[in-house]
Protein backbone atom coordinates (compact mmCIF):
# COMPACT_ATOMS: atom_id res chain seq x y z
CA UNK A 1 0.00 0.00 0.00
CA UNK A 2 2.52 2.46 0.88
CA UNK A 3 4.10 1.54 -2.87
CA UNK A 4 0.97 3.07 -4.49
CA UNK A 5 2.34 6.23 -6.84
CA UNK A 6 -0.82 8.24 -5.73
CA UNK A 7 -3.61 8.12 -2.76
CA UNK A 8 -6.91 7.15 -4.09
CA UNK A 9 -9.46 9.77 -4.92
CA UNK A 10 -12.46 9.76 -3.47
CA UNK A 11 -14.70 9.26 -6.79
CA UNK A 12 -12.11 6.18 -7.55
CA UNK A 13 -13.12 5.11 -4.39
CA UNK A 14 -16.76 5.24 -4.16
CA UNK A 15 -16.90 4.63 -7.41
CA UNK A 16 -15.35 0.74 -8.35
CA UNK A 17 -15.20 -0.67 -4.57
CA UNK A 18 -19.04 0.07 -4.64
CA UNK A 19 -19.25 -1.49 -8.01
CA UNK A 20 -17.09 -4.03 -7.65
CA UNK A 21 -18.46 -5.50 -4.17
CA UNK A 22 -21.24 -7.74 -5.41
CA UNK A 23 -21.86 -11.00 -5.74
CA UNK A 24 -18.80 -13.58 -6.64
CA UNK A 25 -18.24 -14.03 -10.52
CA UNK A 26 -19.59 -10.95 -11.50
CA UNK A 27 -17.90 -10.78 -15.39
CA UNK A 28 -16.58 -7.40 -14.96
CA UNK A 29 -14.27 -8.75 -12.64
CA UNK A 30 -13.29 -11.76 -14.64
CA UNK A 31 -12.68 -9.61 -17.64
CA UNK A 32 -10.63 -6.89 -15.67
CA UNK A 33 -8.55 -8.12 -12.52
CA UNK A 34 -6.09 -5.76 -12.37
CA UNK A 35 -8.73 -3.05 -12.31
CA UNK A 36 -10.14 -4.88 -9.51
CA UNK A 37 -7.35 -5.40 -7.54
CA UNK A 38 -6.23 -1.75 -7.75
CA UNK A 39 -9.95 -0.92 -6.41
CA UNK A 40 -9.14 -3.29 -3.49
CA UNK A 41 -5.93 -1.59 -2.66
CA UNK A 42 -7.26 1.66 -2.67
CA UNK A 43 -9.53 0.44 -0.52
CA UNK A 44 -7.34 -0.70 1.73
CA UNK A 45 -5.46 2.47 1.75
CA UNK A 46 -8.31 4.70 2.93
CA UNK A 47 -9.56 2.69 5.31
CA UNK A 48 -6.11 2.14 6.68
CA UNK A 49 -5.45 6.19 6.82
CA UNK A 50 -9.28 6.95 7.86
CA UNK A 51 -9.74 4.35 10.74
CA UNK A 52 -6.57 2.29 11.88
CA UNK A 53 -3.33 4.58 11.51
CA UNK A 54 -4.30 7.02 14.31
CA UNK A 55 -4.55 3.56 16.50
CA UNK A 56 -1.56 2.16 14.62
CA UNK A 57 1.70 2.82 16.77
CA UNK A 58 0.33 1.08 19.69
CA UNK A 59 -0.83 -1.40 18.80
CA UNK A 60 2.51 -2.03 16.90
CA UNK A 61 3.78 -2.37 19.85
CA UNK A 62 1.33 -4.33 21.66
CA UNK A 63 1.89 -7.04 18.50
CA UNK A 64 6.12 -6.62 18.87
CA UNK A 65 5.69 -7.12 22.57
CA UNK A 66 3.44 -10.36 22.48
CA UNK A 67 5.90 -12.25 20.20
CA UNK A 68 8.61 -10.52 22.08
CA UNK A 69 6.94 -12.55 25.35
CA UNK A 70 6.00 -15.70 23.40
CA UNK A 71 9.91 -15.80 22.24
CA UNK A 72 10.95 -15.50 25.93
CA UNK A 73 8.89 -18.15 27.17
CA UNK A 74 9.72 -20.55 24.37
CA UNK A 75 13.20 -20.30 25.24
CA UNK A 76 12.79 -21.51 28.85
CA UNK A 77 10.20 -24.38 28.44
CA UNK A 78 10.63 -25.32 25.06
CA UNK A 79 8.30 -24.51 22.23
CA UNK A 80 5.61 -26.87 22.04
CA UNK A 81 5.06 -26.56 25.76
CA UNK A 82 4.62 -22.59 24.61
CA UNK A 83 2.49 -23.43 22.02
CA UNK A 84 -0.56 -23.38 25.56
CA UNK A 85 0.09 -19.57 26.43
CA UNK A 86 -1.06 -18.61 22.72
CA UNK A 87 -4.13 -19.59 23.12
CA UNK A 88 -5.99 -22.28 25.47
CA UNK A 89 -7.12 -24.08 22.63
CA UNK A 90 -4.02 -25.30 21.65
CA UNK A 91 -1.53 -28.23 22.88
CA UNK A 92 1.59 -30.30 21.85
CA UNK A 93 1.63 -34.08 22.82
CA UNK A 94 5.44 -34.07 21.18
CA UNK A 95 4.48 -35.28 17.68
CA UNK A 96 1.84 -32.63 16.61
CA UNK A 97 -0.04 -29.79 17.51
CA UNK A 98 -3.38 -30.32 19.16
CA UNK A 99 -6.44 -27.92 18.02
CA UNK A 100 -10.07 -28.35 20.51
CA UNK A 101 -12.97 -26.55 20.42
CA UNK A 102 -14.58 -28.06 17.65
CA UNK A 103 -13.59 -29.95 15.73
CA UNK A 104 -10.58 -31.28 17.47
CA UNK A 105 -7.58 -32.53 15.45
CA UNK A 106 -3.88 -33.26 16.02
CA UNK A 107 -1.72 -31.47 12.96
CA UNK A 108 1.59 -32.55 12.33
CA UNK A 109 3.78 -29.61 11.16
CA UNK A 110 5.67 -32.18 8.89
CA UNK A 111 9.05 -30.43 9.83
CA UNK A 112 8.12 -27.64 8.21
CA UNK A 113 8.24 -24.90 11.03
CA UNK A 114 5.58 -22.50 12.40
CA UNK A 115 4.73 -19.13 11.53
CA UNK A 116 3.48 -17.14 14.24
CA UNK A 117 1.50 -13.65 13.40
CA UNK A 118 -0.39 -12.20 16.50
CA UNK A 119 -3.71 -10.02 15.58
CA UNK A 120 -5.10 -7.31 17.46
CA UNK A 121 -9.06 -7.16 18.38
CA UNK A 122 -10.31 -10.59 18.13
CA UNK A 123 -12.06 -12.76 20.47
CA UNK A 124 -9.90 -14.58 22.82
CA UNK A 125 -10.49 -17.90 21.59
CA UNK A 126 -10.28 -16.88 18.22
CA UNK A 127 -7.88 -19.02 15.83
CA UNK A 128 -6.55 -19.54 12.45
CA UNK A 129 -4.50 -22.23 10.69
CA UNK A 130 -3.68 -22.13 7.10
CA UNK A 131 -0.46 -23.10 4.94
CA UNK A 132 2.15 -20.54 3.21
CA UNK A 133 1.65 -20.19 -0.29
CA UNK A 134 5.30 -21.89 -1.45
CA UNK A 135 3.66 -25.03 1.14
CA UNK A 136 6.79 -25.08 3.21
CA UNK A 137 5.27 -23.39 6.73
CA UNK A 138 2.26 -23.37 8.63
CA UNK A 139 1.02 -20.19 9.65
CA UNK A 140 -1.03 -19.74 12.86
CA UNK A 141 -2.97 -16.88 13.53
CA UNK A 142 -3.92 -16.01 17.37
CA UNK A 143 -5.05 -12.73 19.21
CA UNK A 144 -2.72 -11.04 21.49
CA UNK A 145 -3.46 -11.19 25.43
CA UNK A 146 -6.12 -9.40 26.65
CA UNK A 147 -7.11 -7.83 23.10
CA UNK A 148 -10.58 -7.62 23.61
CA UNK A 149 -10.65 -5.07 26.45
CA UNK A 150 -11.37 -1.59 25.83
CA UNK A 151 -7.63 0.40 25.75
CA UNK A 152 -7.28 2.12 29.14
CA UNK A 153 -6.44 5.99 29.17
CA UNK A 154 -3.14 6.94 29.17
CA UNK A 155 -2.05 8.08 32.67
CA UNK A 156 -0.99 11.49 33.32
CA UNK A 157 2.36 10.59 35.62
CA UNK A 158 4.48 9.07 32.85
CA UNK A 159 5.64 6.39 34.76
CA UNK A 160 8.38 5.19 31.97
CA UNK A 161 9.96 8.41 32.33
CA UNK A 162 10.32 7.58 36.51
CA UNK A 163 11.98 4.45 35.66
CA UNK A 164 14.58 5.71 33.15
CA UNK A 165 14.56 9.08 33.62
CA UNK A 166 13.26 11.35 31.23
CA UNK A 167 15.74 11.77 28.48
CA UNK A 168 15.85 7.92 28.40
CA UNK A 169 12.20 7.14 27.92
CA UNK A 170 12.05 9.81 24.64
CA UNK A 171 14.67 7.36 23.35
CA UNK A 172 12.50 4.17 23.93
CA UNK A 173 10.12 5.43 21.79
CA UNK A 174 11.86 7.07 20.03
CA UNK A 175 13.39 3.13 19.01
CA UNK A 176 10.48 1.73 19.28
CA UNK A 177 9.03 -0.59 16.65
CA UNK A 178 11.55 -1.77 14.01
CA UNK A 179 14.13 0.36 15.21
CA UNK A 180 16.69 2.58 14.11
CA UNK A 181 19.93 3.98 13.12
CA UNK A 182 21.78 6.05 15.77
CA UNK A 183 21.88 9.05 13.28
CA UNK A 184 18.04 8.68 12.68
CA UNK A 185 17.40 8.40 16.35
CA UNK A 186 19.50 11.99 16.97
CA UNK A 187 17.10 13.23 13.94
CA UNK A 188 14.38 11.99 15.98
CA UNK A 189 15.19 12.89 19.20
CA UNK A 190 16.39 16.63 17.82
CA UNK A 191 19.90 15.83 19.56
CA UNK A 192 23.56 15.24 18.78
CA UNK A 193 24.68 11.96 17.80
CA UNK A 194 27.13 11.53 20.59
CA UNK A 195 24.19 12.45 22.88
CA UNK A 196 21.68 9.85 21.39
CA UNK A 197 24.92 7.04 21.48
CA UNK A 198 25.35 7.98 25.35
CA UNK A 199 21.91 7.43 26.09
CA UNK A 200 21.95 4.05 23.85
CA UNK A 201 25.08 2.41 25.58
CA UNK A 202 22.81 3.51 29.18
CA UNK A 203 20.09 1.25 27.85
CA UNK A 204 21.74 -0.98 26.30
CA UNK A 205 23.81 -2.37 29.34
CA UNK A 206 20.13 -2.15 31.47
CA UNK A 207 19.46 -4.78 29.30
CA UNK A 208 16.60 -2.61 27.23
CA UNK A 209 18.39 -1.47 24.21
CA UNK A 210 19.90 -4.03 21.80
CA UNK A 211 22.61 -2.98 19.06
CA UNK A 212 23.73 -4.21 15.77
CA UNK A 213 26.19 -3.31 13.31
CA UNK A 214 26.02 -3.63 9.39
CA UNK A 215 28.71 -1.81 7.70
CA UNK A 216 29.35 1.86 8.94
CA UNK A 217 25.31 1.63 10.29
CA UNK A 218 24.54 1.31 13.69
CA UNK A 219 21.10 -0.29 14.43
CA UNK A 220 19.30 -0.08 17.64
CA UNK A 221 16.06 -1.92 18.97
CA UNK A 222 14.49 -2.90 21.86
CA UNK A 223 15.00 -6.10 23.58
CA UNK A 224 11.86 -8.55 24.69
CA UNK A 225 12.44 -6.38 28.38
CA UNK A 226 12.30 -3.44 26.48
CA UNK A 227 9.53 -3.90 24.58
CA UNK A 228 7.21 -5.60 27.63
CA UNK A 229 8.37 -2.56 29.52
CA UNK A 230 7.49 0.57 26.81
CA UNK A 231 3.82 -1.59 26.44
CA UNK A 232 3.28 -2.08 30.31
CA UNK A 233 4.44 2.00 30.79
CA UNK A 234 2.63 3.60 27.69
Amino acid sequence: LAALDTPPQEREFGGDLWRFSGLPGRPDLDMDPARFRRALADSMYVLFHRFLAPEWPGMRRRLEASLAAYQETAARIGLGSALSTLSPRLSWDGSGMIVTGGPDRTIDLGGRGLLIHPIAGASPRYLGIATTQDRRSSVLTVPIPDSGRQAMPSPAFDTLAALVGRARARVMRAVGGPGCRTDELAGRLKVSASTASEHVTVLRNAGLIATRRNGRAVHHHLTALGARLLEANN
